[in-house]
């Protein structure tokens, strides 16, 4: 009765990798639900063109870092210039890729139009999207440049508690930011907003990026 008890309450669980009517609740942020998704009323300006706002609740980034720690296909061969110790987020998971594509059309984009005084279309927007891994003996930090994007999105998996060191600099506002877990940040991609990641000293830090660009 015991083991039926137990295989039971791991059937109910919350599966971050299957979309259904409890996905919301459970993995978005408290603060997305209790406003109705009307993210302007926790939205906090960082810095000039530079925004965040709770996206995800905890379970969703402890879910998650969990399964990326087990996970062993990292690579630093995606990106030429400055690269970066990821993986594409539908290389790891394709399901949970969907389900962030769903989240970015309905929640992010509105918000860049709306944060930037912009209309860009949901089918319009194209996204490369992978999951970024930084520790003091694989790839500590990265270097000033600017991203290949129309903008940038950010979701920071790791509790700032969780590493010492790392953060993103924006060398023009000379400006630091270390956000923690649940948060997106969103900002410019090229052109404007030259960033780097500082290094980071210990622990580990995982966070979901998304180059944004018009199709």
């Amino acid at each position: 009765m015991k083991m039926e008890m137990e295989n039971d309450k791991e059937n109910d669980k919350e599966n971050i990798y299957k979309y259904d009517k409890l996905w919301d609740k459970s993995f978005l942020s408290p603060e997305i639900l209790s406003t109705n998704y009307d993210y302007e009323l926790i939205t906090n300006q960082l810095g000039p063109s530079i925004y965040s706002f709770p996206l995800v609740s905890s379970l969703f980034c402890e879910d998650l870092k969990n399964d990326l720690r087990q996970f062993n296909n990292w690579t630093i061969n995606r990106h030429d210039n400055y690269p970066t110790n990821d993986v594409l987020l539908k290389d790891f998971n394709s399901s949970l890729a969907d389900i962030y594509d769903s989240v970015i059309r309905n929640i992010c984009i509105p918000a860049v139009n709306k944060l930037y005084n912009i209309e860009f279309n949901t089918e319009n927007i194209v996204h490369e999207t992978f999951v970024v891994r930084y520790k003091p003996n694989i790839q500590a930090g990265l270097k000033l440049h600017h991203d290949s994007s129309i903008f940038t999105l950010i979701l920071n998996l790791s509790d700032i508690m969780e590493y010492e060191g790392s953060g993103t600099y924006f060398s023009e506002d000379k400006l630091f930011i270390k956000e923690d877990k649940r948060n997106i940040v969103i900002h410019p991609g090229r052109m404007t907003h030259r960033h780097g990641v500082r290094p980071i000293i210990s622990g580990e830090r995982y966070a979901i990026v998304s180059f944004c660009n018009l199709k």
